[in-house]
Order: structure tokens, then C-alpha cells, then sequence
């Protein structure tokens, strides 16, 4: 009898051992340093370093930065305003973007990532080096735990990036397994190697993580935390003994010995510091300021070196959105009557100096963004919806209205506008936009005094 049960087992052991391969390749596991949502990686398995870091950057100095008003440093829930480039001190995820592909991430926390053809559940493994601050390991628990706070605790703009996760669970020593509950989702291994922090679980299993607090002493960052002097600054040092600092993700990184932030609660006083020589460094984002802003001795002498660079990938843009909740903003027509009414091409050469460059996609500048009519895998993508679509999408390539800078091209495009709104139901009386016994109204809300 022990001998028949020994061959059973022997058996059930060459089963597992012959069919386990066949079902791996079957399922297409892909296992990686880094993953992509589009093509292959840029960077291979052995790189040192990302291209666009000098390796032997000086080490040491204090830089200081301008940020807007503060009263929070967690970043990660809906109560509280926290500090810009929290990022760099409040925790890490785990693999971190490169700057110069679109969508690509390489190993941080996690060594590998592993993720079957489907894209149902992910894998990442915790590499044995990783470290808090405090000595303590960064395992698995932590990461199954901060998914877990992300869920129940986070704000929206966080949850929603493990808003398909079924659960989260530990795969031998240190390899932690993500459950999808739908499958066929690239997006949703991605956010979790590099939009869900990790915590020390250690920390917060004491701390309520919902509230606003402006301590967090037990991190796994390449900086932490001097000073937080809430209305004034934030001093950031840099850890000698950061875990990470020889990673190829980390190597010509992070070369400052002390990172200053400075409060100021106006853009204009914020760019008047920099001028005095109380911040370092400024990034414009005001046309007109860069235009004009700049032209003194401090320039011209070359105290304050101005750098203006070419993006090679996807574009941040500046725009006017209309708030489809309210009733004057529902209909087709009456928004795309307020495009035609818009003159860019006279805004753009006299308030923006001519720098700015019309966007006709939410992806320009990339492979994505809108080319010609549908055709192809877009055009079957769209057929099915054909009647729930404006026909000029199957038709006509989209360009928004353009008044070519000409008064002449501004009548026509108000001529057009007016008729929009007609068929829309607006009708002027007496001098007024008036639909439904309602005045047309238009509250602009911006974000700060410099817009």
C-alpha cells in the first residue's frame, strides 16, 4: 500500500512538473525589468543609467524652490492642500516613469514585474535591499497594506487607480500578486507599478492615514524630512543612506544635499523672489512674463540663465473647458458655437507673444493624437456608434475654428456662431442671450492671479 501511494505521489509530482510549463506558455507569461503601454521598452535589462542624467553630477549644495501655500504633506487624501514635489519625500512606488518614452516604467521597489498575456493579474518582486528609513525591511506586507489604504482611505483621484484590483496577496517571500477583476486592461497593471505609493505599514497601522498631518518620519525616499514650518517652508535633506541611491532608475539623480521650499502665496511675488535671488530656480509658464519678464542686468550678466527646450512627446495644455453639468453648457451646439466665437489666432499673437500653438488632440504631439477621418482598427472601433456620433467624425479630419487673424475671418466665424446658437434655441432680446426666459451666463473660475 506505501508503495502504490509512493508512485501515486511520484506521478501527481511528473504531472505537475510536465503540465505547469505547458500552462505558463500557454498563458504567455511575460517577465520583465520594466513594462510599457506602448511597444517595447526603450532600455534593456542591463542598463546603467537613463540617458538623460549626467552619472557623475557634483553632489552636495542646497537648492531652493517656490511652492503655493500648504497646511498638509500627505498628498494622498482629500482633506488638506499638501506641497508641491511631495513626491520626493513622502513615498515611493513601485517601478518610476523614465522621462524620455512615453508610458515606460523601471524597477524601484520591485526588481521584475510578471504578467500574463491577458493582463489579469500582475506580479511584482520586492527586492531584498529595500529599505525604510528607519532600518526596517520594505516586505510585501507593506505594499498589500498601502493597496489597502489607497482603497478604503484615499482620495478619488488615488482610488481609482486600484479601482479594478479583486485582491492583493503575497506569492512566496517576496513577491506580491495583483488580481484584476477584468482582464484585457494593460492600463491597470501600470498604475499599480507607478501610481500606488508604498507605505511602511509599521507606521500608519498606528496613525490615522485620512487626516491631514504634517509628520511622516518613516519613509523609504531618497529625502526626508528636516522641517515643516507650515505658511513658510519645507526643508527636504538628503539621506546618505537611502536604500536605493545606486539603482540605474536613481544613478545621476538626486544630487542636492538639502532642497529648500519656500512658501509664497502669489505667483507675482514668487517670480519678483526669484528675480532678488531668494529661489533658484523658476519654471515660466506666463508668456508674457518670459517675453518681457527677463530683459535686465541680472540676464544680461548672466546671473540668471534663461533655457527654453523643445518637448519630444505628450504636451501639457492650457485651455477653457465648459462645465457640461449646466444647462447652458449641454448641447452640441451651443459649445462649439463659444469655439467659433473665440478669436485664438488675435489672442495668441497679442496677449501670448505668438507662443503658444493650437492643440486639435488631447494627445498632441504623440502617435496618438487625431490624423485624418477613422480608418482602420479606429474606424471599427467607432462603426458600431455611428449613430450616436456627429457624422462629420467619418467624414471631415477635425481642425477647430480659425478666423486665419483677419477681422473679415472673425465676422464669418460670429456669423456662424450666431446661427449655432439659434438652432440651440438662444435668441437675442433686447441686447441679451436669452433661452428659456434665462440670460446666457459664463462664470469663469480660475486658478490662480496669474491666470
Amino acid at each position: 500500500m506505501l508503495k502504490n501511494l509512493a508512485k501515486t505521489i511520484l506521478f501527481s509530482l511528473l504531472l505537475t512538473l510536465f503540465v505547469l510549463p505547458e500552462t505558463l506558455r500557454a498563458q504567455n507569461i511575460t517577465t520583465s525589468h520594466g513594462v510599457s503601454l506602448f511597444g517595447p521598452l526603450l532600455y534593456e535589462p542591463d542598463f546603467k543609467h537613463f540617458a538623460y542624467v549626467n552619472p557623475n553630477a557634483p553632489r552636495g549644495g542646497t537648492i531652493v524652490r517656490d511652492i503655493p501655500p500648504f497646511d498638509s504633506i500627505n498628498r494622498y487624501i482629500t482633506l488638506g492642500t499638501p506641497p508641491a514635489f511631495a513626491d520626493l519625500f513622502i513615498a515611493e512606488t513601485l517601478m518610476v516613469e523614465s522621462a524620455d518614452e512615453p508610458n515606460s516604467a523601471y524597477g524601484l521597489i520591485a526588481e521584475t514585474i510578471r504578467y500574463p498575456a491577458d493582463y489579469s493579474w500582475v506580479e511584482f518582486t520586492i527586492r531584498d535591499v529595500a529599505r525604510w528609513n528607519d532600518g526596517r525591511p520594505l516586505t510585501v506586507d507593506d505594499v498589500i497594506y498601502s493597496f489597502e489604504l489607497i482603497r478604503d482611505h484615499a482620495a478619488p483621484s488615488f482610488q481609482v487607480f486600484v479601482s479594478d484590483v479583486e485582491k492583493a496577496e503575497r506569492i512566496g517571500r517576496n513577491t506580491v500578486r495583483f488580481t484584476f477583476r477584468s482582464a484585457g486592461n494593460r492600463s491597470n497593471m501600470y498604475n499599480i507599478a507607478t501610481q500606488v505609493p508604498v507605505f511602511a505599514k509599521h507606521y500608519w497601522e498606528t496613525r490615522d492615514f485620512s487626516q491631514p498631518t504634517t509628520t511622516i518620519s518613516v519613509q523609504s525616499t531618497p529625502y526626508t524630512v528636516a522641517r515643516v514650518d507650515v505658511g513658510n517652508s519645507i526643508i527636504l535633506r538628503r539621506d546618505p543612506n537611502y536604500w536605493g541611491r545606486d539603482l540605474p532608475v536613481n544613478i545621476g539623480r538626486h544630487n542636492f544635499d538639502e532642497i529648500r521650499m519656500d512658501v509664497f502665496r502669489d505667483a507675482n511675488i514668487a517670480y519678483e523672489a526669484f528675480m532678488a535671488g531668494r529661489v533658484d530656480v523658476r519654471e515660466e509658464t506666463t508668456p508674457t512674463r518670459w517675453r518681457t519678464g527677463y530683459r535686465t542686468d541680472a540676464v544680461t550678466r548672466g546671473f540668471i540663465q534663461r533655457s527654453e527646450n523643445v518637448v519630444r512627446g505628450p504636451l501639457w495644455f492650457v485651455g477653457i473647458g465648459t462645465n457640461g453639468r449646466q444647462p447652458q453648457f449641454r448641447d452640441v451646439q451651443t459649445r462649439e458655437a463659444l469655439t467659433y466665437a473665440f478669436d485664438w489666432e488675435w489672442t495668441n499673437r497679442n496677449i501670448f507673444h505668438g507662443m503658444y500653438e493650437r492643440s486639435n488632440s488631447y494627445f498632441a504631439n504623440t502617435e496618438l493624437a487625431h490624423q485624418g477621418v477613422p480608418q482602420g482598427r479606429e474606424f471599427e472601433f467607432l462603426e458600431p456608434f455611428r449613430s450616436q456620433l456627429d457624422p462629420r467624425v467619418f467624414t471631415q479630419p477635425f481642425s477647430p475654428p480659425n478666423t486665419g487673424g483677419t477681422q473679415q475671418g472673425l465676422r464669418n466665424n460670429l456669423r456662424r456662431a450666431t446661427e449655432m446658437l439659434e438652432q440651440a434655441g438662444w435668441r437675442s432680446v433686447n441686447g441679451r442671450l436669452m433661452r428659456d426666459g434665462r440670460p446666457f451666463t459664463i462664470n469663469f473660475m480660475l486658478q490662480g492671479p496669474a491666470d
